[in-house]
């Protein structure tokens, strides 16, 4: 039978009909794509993966806003009888809790060196005037005392950071 004989109310009917009667199911994968997502976003946050990736520290707490605005940021804190030192993007350094030899520091000043470096040509490029405002953010375990960071900042003074801050964690 034509669909154009058929009168306006009919051909409707006949159409919705149509439209009920196929199949519309989509199979297990429309239940498991928002089931992974909420995954991935449950353990991305639930394990607090959001926060710094590479950091040992356990820094203080704290109820403040957060900030982003450094130009490097170290994470120092102790792991068995080693003070352990993590970039943002994963490099790592260690030396003894006692105390550092020059030769244990060596690297760790050779890369802050090679980050002031990169940073000053950085600042050329953008057309800024001075490159001595870089902010080091520190994020040191709460139980380190001076003496464990204290080759931290005279590496940082000598490789041109005069600008440091101290992290810590924010509780909401």
């Amino acid at each position: 039978m034509s669909t154009s004989k058929l009168p306006k109310a009919r051909l409707a009917l006949f159409r919705q009909k149509e439209r009920l009667e196929e199949d519309r199911s989509f199979g297990i994968s429309a239940l498991f794509i928002p089931f992974m997502a909420v995954a991935v976003l449950t353990i991305y946050t639930g394990f607090e993966t959001a926060t710094r990736l590479y950091g040992v520290a356990q820094p203080l707490e704290h109820n403040s806003e957060p900030s982003n605005n450094y130009d490097l940021w170290l994470s120092i804190g102790p792991q068995q009888d080693k003070l352990v030192i993590s970039s943002i993007n994963g490099e790592t350094f260690s030396w003894p809790l006692a105390g550092p030899s020059k030769d244990q520091v060596l690297p760790f000043n050779e890369f802050l060196k090679k980050t002031a470096r990169h940073l000053v040509e950085g600042t050329v490029l953008k057309g800024q005037i001075t490159a001595d405002d870089s902010l080091v953010a520190l994020s040191v375990d709460q139980r380190l005392t001076f003496h464990h960071i204290r080759p931290v900042i005279y590496a940082l003074a000598a490789a041109g950071f005069s600008k440091y801050g101290f992290e810590t964690r924010i509780v909401r």
